[in-house]
């Protein structure tokens, strides 16, 4: 997850968050589409966690721009 800047189309800021934790599942079969809400604020996460489970969607407060956190 990065910072983009929307006037220079500079990157910056990288973070990593890998969502492993608890109420989590801890392995993705298949993460298949990413979106943001207009306010940028959430990102939402639609994954199919195993070849028998219905897929699912995880949203994602991204405002604090910290992984513990966001997780």
């Amino acid at each position: 997850l990065m910072d983009f800047d929307k006037n220079t189309g500079i990157l910056s800021n990288p973070i990593t968050f890998k969502p492993n934790a608890v109420p989590h599942v801890p392995a993705f079969t298949g993460i298949y589409g990413a979106e943001f809400s207009p306010s940028g604020r959430l990102l939402y996460v639609s994954a199919n966690n195993s070849s028998t489970e219905a897929a699912v969607v995880y949203q994602f407060d991204i405002s604090s721009h910290n992984p513990a956190t966001i997780l």
